[in-house]
């Protein structure tokens, strides 16, 4: 049991390092976290548009996508995207996030138990996207963000904005600002800054070999040393089965170094995943780990419209 409140101490410090709103650093899709979220540059896939917004020009047809992760304790999170294509300006995209934090005991001074109060954080945003060129992609968005526990509260805007290039038929480009924005609400009267994200992130499908190769350096927005920011890396593959099933391992530095516990920093760093492709739909799954006790499991479900 210690060793379960410690990981989850080292949880929420790398959730809350920043602000309070930094549950949308982590409430990403299934196969973005199994590639350690070097996913900025994928393109086809709507649950992978929190990642870069440009992506969605990139969406065929009409899309949504349901996530759903089971986090350490009674926390639980899940997002939904909705990706339209039909109008002149562009593709637009829709999403919400959230993250409960589950019921607490409210207690006195002494211990005594007065009822329970509970936590939840929310973002909503809308996105458009387009063509700048041959191959060349933006895409900008807009988000209403809320994160509250019992009767604390605060509130903000955020906007994100990407490019997407297509460099060939093998290798992509992204790059994206995520979360630059101001508060509304004060955070229990407190100014808190929103956990802006700089992503710098590239694919490169091999010759001759089924696999995909994912690299990004992310979190470039931190206050750190060029060469602390430089160590936030992140580097993933993904293994064509055939046509239908795809294998996904990926390590993230950053994640390493900011989780793992001395005494047991078992596979922390590393995610693992897989998905299945259909006709018109997608099944992903991934694993993250963070030593031997903890572990975040996420279901992704995407369906074309």
């Amino acid at each position: 049991m210690m060793r379960i409140f410690l990981y989850f101490i080292v949880l929420s410090t790398l959730v809350f390092s920043q602000s309070p709103y930094g549950f949308l650093k982590f409430n990403h899709s299934a196969r973005g976290t199994a590639l350690g979220g070097a996913a900025a540059s994928i393109e086809n896939d709507a649950s992978l548009i929190t990642y870069n917004p440009a992506l969605i020009e990139t969406v065929e047809n009409n899309f949504v996508n349901v996530t759903f992760m089971k986090n350490v304790l009674d926390i639980s999170s899940g997002n939904i995207t909705y990706v339209h294509d039909g109008w002149d300006i562009g593709k637009i995209a829709f999403s919400a996030n959230f993250n409960n934090w589950g019921d607490f005991d409210r207690t006195d001074d002494v211990g005594n138990i007065n009822g329970n109060f509970g936590g939840i954080d929310l973002a909503f945003g809308a996105y458009i996207s387009n063509e700048l060129d041959s191959n060349f992609y933006y895409g900008l968005g807009i988000k209403y963000i809320y994160s509250g526990i019992d009767d604390v509260a605060g509130s903000a805007l955020g906007i994100d904005a990407g490019i997407f290039y297509r460099l060939n038929e093998r290798t992509n480009i992204g790059v994206s600002v995520l979360n630059v924005g101001t508060q509304i609400v004060k955070y229990n009267g407190q100014n808190v800054d929103l956990p802006t994200d700089i992503r710098i992130s590239g694919n490169h499908r091999l010759r001759g070999l089924p696999i995909l190769f994912n690299l990004a350096f992310h979190s470039l927005a931190d206050d750190l040393a060029i060469g602390e920011k430089l160590s936030n890396i992140a580097v993933g593959l993904e293994i064509a089965f055939g046509q239908y099933v795809r294998g996904r391992v990926a390590f993230n530095n950053s994640v390493r170094e900011e989780t793992s516990i001395e005494f047991d920093p078992g596979l922390s760093g590393f995610t693992f995943g897989g998905g299945l492709i259909f006709d018109a739909a997608k099944l992903d799954y991934s694993l993250a780990t963070y030593g031997t006790q903890t572990s975040q499991h996420r279901i992704t479900i995407s369906f074309d419209l």
